[in-house]
């Protein structure tokens, strides 16, 4: 199959983005992820296929989705509202058409990586004057190995910078020697070295992670790490120093270390799909919260700068 037919699933594709790598880029957020982070600003984006989502405040209740739904698949929920259950709902669409005032939308549309760049290339003017590009992020990426070869091939036929924002969960590890030399930047997430913690917070295995950010960083020189400092998961001088203790086994290449504060952002997608949003009230943190990293990282050898909020 040609690079440009193969399809996958996307959730959202956002333009003139300036946080995930250099210049104005192109982000191109791809459905599915094996993790279960309980921070995640985009829980639409952990299953590969499409989602609906509901906005009670739009609600009125004229019940005509729950009329219209073949399916049975709309329940009334005293929290929620009148939520689909996706194990049940066939993505027919009709609680979709049937809502007047916009309170049911898909999450995740069909699209061949031919259309996706067709996309990323309206703005490719600014790509060129600002050094920028296309940057692939999720959900994790790597959950459609074969849809971001082929975006990836078509961006580099077509003289896009590319980038990849990855957790690391990379279970299709044999498709890395492909998909690493088509790759300009690579983003990886370290979120923790304790293997209890990030089975219990994050749903993942240390041994897989650490030995593909091992993996990736042997085999890419432009790599930044990102660690999303979490309060009660990471964010203490504790935790964030073991995370820079591992990385500085990871070799010269891998001394640039993006700290991320926790945010609640994706808070509202959650009540749209029915689930609880795990954090509960925590507050955000900002960036001088983190300042002290910085210090700790140099002293360490690593170069250290705090992103966006």
């Amino acid at each position: 199959m040609e690079p440009n037919e193969v399809l996958g699933n996307v959730f959202d594709i956002e333009r003139y983005a300036t946080e995930d790598g250099p210049g104005i880029r192109t982000v191109v957020f791809l459905k599915g992820c094996p993790l279960s982070c309980k921070w995640c600003s985009n829980p639409e984006s952990l299953r590969t296929q499409t989602d609906i989502l509901y906005y009670k405040n739009r609600c009125v209740r004229c019940n005509k989705c729950v009329e219209n739904c073949p399916e049975h698949a709309i329940s009334d929920s005293d929290k929620y509202g009148l939520v689909t259950d996706m194990q049940k709902c066939t993505l027919c669409g009709l609680c979709v058409r049937e809502c007047f005032y916009d309170a049911r939308k898909f999450s995740g549309k069909s699209m061949t990586a031919g259309e996706v760049i067709q996309a990323v290339l309206k703005d490719k003017l600014y790509y060129d004057g600002s050094g920028g590009g296309i940057t692939i992020s999720g959900g994790e990426p790597f959950a459609q190995p074969d849809f971001l070869e082929a975006i990836l091939k078509l961006a580099r036929k077509n003289g896009i910078s590319t980038a990849v924002e990855t957790g690391g969960m990379i279970c299709a590890s044999d498709k890395l020697d492909k998909i690493l030399p088509l790759l300009d930047i690579v983003f990886i997430d370290v979120k923790h070295v304790d293997a209890e913690k990030l089975k219990e917070q994050v749903g993942a295995d240390r041994d897989i992670i650490l030995a593909n950010v091992r993996e990736i960083c042997c085999k890419h020189k432009n790599i930044i790490l990102r660690i999303p400092c979490i309060p009660g998961f990471n964010h203490s001088k504790e935790d964030i120093s073991e995370i820079f203790s591992f990385i500085n086994t990871l070799g010269e290449s891998c001394k640039r270390v993006e700290l991320l504060p926790y945010h609640r952002l994706g808070r509202e997608k959650y009540a749209c799909l029915g689930r609880e949003y795990r954090m509960g009230e925590t507050q955000q943190l900002d960036k001088e919260a983190l300042a002290g990293y910085i210090e700790l990282g140099e002293k360490m050898g690593l170069s250290v700068f705090i992103g966006a909020v």
